[in-house]
């Protein structure tokens, strides 16, 4: 994990961390570490993620076309954008094999560290 990492997403998302090594494994896009890096976070991440959309859309008796813009908006494109404002990227690891423009224009690997991110306070 790169130095500051921690304190950056803390600060960034208001929420203290209570693993150190799941915010590694989040921040890890490498796909080469432990579990494949934030790939498995980022699965239940997404799920997590569409579940609760899901169910606040539902639960709210708004028409299905609202349903849809909701989960639009948690696109990888979106959620890209998300991780660039946040400057999320500045702390992310990149594959060494993939240079840092190329990896910034990923939506799927930004995606996948900001989806990881929800699921890093777990046990």
């Amino acid at each position: 994990m790169k130095r500051g990492a921690q304190d950056h997403v803390e600060r960034e998302f208001g929420y203290r961390f209570k693993s150190k090594a799941l915010i590694a494994q989040a921040l890890d896009a490498t796909g080469m570490g432990l579990a494949d890096g934030n790939k498995r976070l980022a699965l239940l991440g997404d799920k997590m993620t569409a579940a609760a959309v899901t169910v606040e859309w539902y639960t709210s008796g708004a028409p299905r076309a609202s349903a849809d813009r909701l989960i639009q908006a948690q696109s990888d494109a979106e959620l890209a954008a998300v991780a660039r404002n946040t400057d999320l990227v500045e702390v992310i690891t990149f594959n060494p094999g993939l240079s840092k423009r190329k990896a910034l224009a990923s939506a799927r690997t930004l995606a996948n560290a900001l989806e990881s991110y929800p699921w890093s306070h777990l046990p």
